[in-house]
């Protein structure tokens, strides 16, 4: 298989279309279970008290290693996808509280202001409501008018 443009052959995805990231992890679960099914199958073939002789004994070790392989292959890619469907989840998950937590905060942010709001009212409220009174009664009235600083004084 090569292309016509190159001598190279072309790159091949996995019939499992395992992702390029998860390969290694997957080839190599897949080895060490593959070995240890198949040395327990050859365990079993082998010193199985049986009347089958040598040459049926390693047709049944061939014949249950492709089945252990096939099996093994199935749990692999289970494992490997589940591990990266938990991985998908907490990146979820981590998007999902982030979002509630800047809700939370703009929610926050939101009651901070109408409460500071209603502060900044009330102050000029009541110092233009003693501006007035001293007016009516013919007093000077010479107290500044509230400040937005926070820091600042005013009396109130």
């Amino acid at each position: 298989m090569t292309t016509e443009n190159n001598s190279s052959p072309p790159v091949r995805e996995s019939i499992w279309s395992i992702s390029q990231r998860w390969r290694t992890v997957y080839f190599s679960l897949f080895v060490v279970q593959n070995a240890v099914g198949i040395s327990l199958v050859c365990w079993n073939e082998i010193f199985r008290i049986v009347e089958d002789d040598a040459i049926q004994t390693v047709l049944n070790i061939i014949h249950q290693s492709g089945q252990t392989a096939v099996g093994f292959a199935g749990t692999t890619l289970t494992i490997t996808e589940g591990a990266r469907l938990i991985m998908v989840l907490g990146e979820q998950l981590d998007r999902w509280f982030k979002k509630r937590e800047q809700e939370r905060l703009n929610k926050a942010v939101a009651v901070a202001r109408s409460e500071a709001l209603s502060e900044v009212q009330r102050k000029w409220t009541e110092w233009n409501s003693r501006r007035i009174d001293a007016e009516a009664k013919g007093e000077p009235f010479d107290e500044p008018p509230p400040s937005f600083n926070s820091t600042a004084s005013n009396g109130s």
